[in-house]
């Protein structure tokens, strides 16, 4: 009888201890993969941008605006889900489509791999605006896609 106790209660403590490993491992798991680090590819060329989101699905000229006065190109990556405008050999603009809906997320932000920080303008269920951020002229959550202006200047 002894026995059969001593047991039971040594079942009953493994059964326990092993309660939270289950949960550590869980909770690793659930850490969400930003959507792009946004900060890791503003300073890429084309090439170096390919290394990251893969090969360019197509490649185009801009005339019109923001490129008005300059030389610019839009590279598109993974089938136009990311949309990247260089100008002058410098990424400017970075959209990136079908995304999950973000504006009503204010720690957005994070998605992006940057810290979080408070929303500069913020209009629940279409858009969550980031001004002014990690020498990041402004970041917008739309509904569907993301806007990144890099630079202010045309």
């Amino acid at each position: 009888m002894k026995t059969l106790i001593k047991l039971l209660l040594l079942t009953i403590s493994i059964s326990l201890s092993s309660c939270g490993n289950g949960d550590s491992q869980k909770t690793e798991s659930t850490i969400e993969k930003p959507i792009l680090e946004v900060k890791t590819v503003l300073n890429m060329s084309v090439s170096e941008l390919e290394n990251v989101l893969g090969k360019i699905t197509k490649k185009e000229k801009v005339k019109g605006y923001p490129c008005e006065n300059a030389n610019c190109e839009r590279v598109f990556f993974e089938k136009e889900k990311y949309e990247i405008i260089f100008k002058e050999g410098k990424i400017d603009r970075i959209t990136i489509n079908d995304t999950q809906n973000l504006s009503t997320d204010e720690n957005a932000i994070t998605k992006l791999g940057l810290p979080k920080t408070t929303p500069s303008f913020m209009n629940s269920g279409t858009v969550v605006r980031y001004s002014s951020i990690e020498g990041i002229h402004e970041i917008n959550f739309n509904t569907n896609f993301i806007y990144i202006i890099v630079n202010s200047t045309k």
